[in-house]
């Protein structure tokens, strides 16, 4: 396997050498006992030119690792490929070191670095090439030792389990704070629902006094209409009683009204005599004048009794009219008093139904009212409970809050003492 061979002049002096011919014989011999060195060295060992980065020269027991590193790293280029290369192609991380490694200031360096699962503590130093000076740069890494693996494993545990606590210690805060925030409304729409039933427990009772005015209130009413419908029942017999007394004045007009025909017979009739004895009288001369004259006054008294007669039985028919009228009005009467009498028991049928209505409702307001004082209890121990969830709430917020703390300041010695592990 051929290697280029390790040059310690630098770049302009190999440059004018070949350009006038003059290099020494012996240079090249020199480079190639330098690199037989390097190979036999156990060591992972390259040379790295300063000015390019380009790698120049691989040792034996670097190519041999480069195998196993290349199995970790698929990206990195195959090892045979890397004469030439920059060191970038080696690993990501060395990309700074291409152009920093110019200015030997900028070295020795040093750093771990991850081939897949395994890391490598890789270091780079300048080689001084005496009269040629600053010629190359020799990059060498071994597998970092049990203690920073141990360390780092350790590390990456303990960051886990720190994370986790973090991470529980902020739910159990959330948690919390949700707790406080819904114990919190909780309390204040139990103040609202206490303040509400309170004003609805003064309510009830304000319609339980009222119920128990307006039950009294019906009672009395039911009394009232109770002795309306007796009034009215009395005036209804009264007026049927009126009504037979006018009904006896009827009738007893309409027999006064025939006894008073039968005198107008008789005065026509008497008036009747009366001209037939005056005819007689004034037949008989002289001898009937006495006669005459009873005759004359007999008929006097026929007309005085059958113009009296008229009269009477003018008077008896507007009476018997009269009664007539009297009769129809108090059976309208009787009737209008029958339809109040029954709108009387109706209405009480009704203010009885009411009263019992209003006396279970003045039953049913007492028993919210009771209900509403039980509410108004069970609200108040809602709220004392709200306030003792919320205060532990608090505490919950305070030890999760102190827990975090804790594991930030774990956390951080962790690393104080693992960055001590790995650089003691």
């Amino acid at each position: 396997m051929g290697h280029e061979m390790l040059k310690f002049a630098n770049k302009k002096s190999n440059t004018k050498e070949a350009a006038s011919g003059d290099v020494a014989d012996h240079t090249p011999d020199r480079a190639r006992m330098g690199n037989a060195l390097l190979d036999a060295v156990p060591s992972n060992i390259m040379l790295v030119d300063p000015e390019s980065g380009t790698i120049s020269f691989i040792n034996q027991a670097a190519l041999a690792a480069l195998h196993g590193l290349g199995q970790q790293n698929m990206a990195m280029v195959e090892p045979e490929k890397m004469i030439g290369a920059t060191l970038d192609h080696l690993h990501a991380d060395l990309t700074p070191l291409v152009g920093a490694m110019a200015d030997p200031s900028a070295l020795p360096w040093r750093a771990e670095l991850a081939f897949g699962t395994e890391v490598m503590d890789v270091s780079v130093c300048a080689v001084d090439g005496g009269e040629y000076g600053y010629s190359a740069a020799l990059l060498s890494w071994k597998t970092a030792n049990k203690s920073a693996d141990m360390a780092r494993n350790m590390q990456v545990s303990v960051m886990e389990s720190i994370n986790q606590v973090t991470a529980a210690a902020q739910e159990i805060m959330a948690a919390a704070q949700r707790v406080s925030e819904g114990s919190h409304m909780s309390e204040t729409q139990a103040e609202s629902a206490r303040s509400n039933a309170d004003e609805t427990a003064v309510n009830v009772q304000t319609v339980a006094s009222a119920a128990e005015q307006l039950s009294s209130s019906i009672a009395e009413i039911s009394r009232q209409v109770a002795d309306s419908s007796r009034i009215s029942q009395d005036a209804v017999a009264e007026a049927e009683r009126t009504n037979e007394t006018v009904q006896g004045l009827a009738e007893g007009s309409e027999k006064i009204g025939e006894v008073v025909n039968l005198i107008q017979d008789i005065a026509s009739q008497t008036n009747l005599l009366a001209l037939n004895a005056t005819i007689e009288a004034a037949r008989a001369g002289e001898a009937g004048k006495g006669f005459a004259v009873v005759a004359s006054e007999v008929k006097n008294l026929a007309n005085q009794t059958a113009k009296a007669t008229e009269e009477i039985a003018a008077q008896i028919g507007e009476i018997q009219s009269s009664t007539n009228g009297a009769v129809t009005a108090i059976q309208g009467i009787g009737k209008t008093i029958n339809q109040i009498s029954e709108i009387a028991a109706a209405i009480a049928a009704a203010v009885e139904e009411q009263g019992a209505a209003t006396s279970e409702i003045s039953r049913s307001a007492q028993l919210a009212a009771g209900g509403t004082a039980d509410v108004t209890a069970n609200i108040q121990d809602l709220m004392e409970a709200a306030r003792t969830t919320n205060e532990t709430s608090a505490v919950v917020m305070g030890a999760g809050e102190s827990l975090m703390n804790n594991a930030g300041a774990a956390k951080q010695q962790i690393e104080d003492f693992l960055h001590q592990v790995k650089n003691g």
